[in-house]
């Protein structure tokens, strides 16, 4: 069972900002065994961003996430590989979908995600190309439980280091019903990995 509550707002002109707290409570299985043992986890969200009444509407924001993780387990998702029997199962198990990097995009569980950066609409002054909008984020992974892997596997090393992550977007609404985005992200893995070659996601599409 899952138990939420949220705020979101204005707290100042412009500045908007957005609180969510989940805590996950139940029963699972431990890895190898029938035993049951409770599930102790929490998930937290919180966003600030402000959008300038200024030409090109710059607008930034930093977001924090947050899933709780448990240091025995093996997988973020499965019973199999999961907690160790005996002990209550603290790793949150995470529904939804949550913007967390195009390229690494973690569940958010066994993680610490910091989100950075801004977008603005260059040629907003020309028409037909008002609601071209690009953008530009960071990310900071590191991991709760530095002995747990996070949702890709690869990250089995005992270290917290996940990696960075830099995001860049083109967003066009070119009519009232047809839209068009260009989206790259490149992830760069931390100690947590023992492949430190950096990855590449590039998607395009129309609506």
């Amino acid at each position: 069972q899952y138990l939420g509550a949220g705020l979101r707002g204005s707290l100042w002109r412009a500045l908007g900002y957005h609180v969510e707290a989940i805590y996950e409570i139940g029963e699972s299985i431990g890895g190898g065994s029938t035993q049951g043992e409770d599930i102790q986890a929490f998930s937290l969200t919180a966003l600030l961003d402000y959008r300038f009444d200024a030409p090109l509407s710059p607008m930034v924001a930093f977001e924090y996430l947050y899933g709780s993780g448990d240091g025995d387990r093996g997988s973020v998702t499965d019973s199999a590989a999961g907690n160790t029997p005996g002990t209550d199962d603290e790793g949150f198990l995470a529904f939804g979908f949550l913007q967390t990097g195009y390229s690494l995009f973690p569940r958010v569980s066994n993680i610490h995600i910091l989100r950075l950066g801004g977008s603005l609409r260059p040629l907003e002054s020309v028409e037909g190309f008002r609601h071209l909008e690009v953008g530009l984020f960071g990310y900071l992974y590191r991991k709760a439980e530095s002995s747990a892997p996070i949702s890709d596997p690869r990250s089995f090393l005992d270290d917290a280091d996940v990696g960075q992550e830099i995001d860049l977007f083109l967003r066009w609404r070119i009519l009232s019903d047809l839209g068009m985005s260009v989206n790259f992200g490149r992830f760069l893995p931390g100690d947590a990995y023992d492949d430190q070659a950096g990855r590449n996601f590039f998607s395009a599409g129309f609506t």
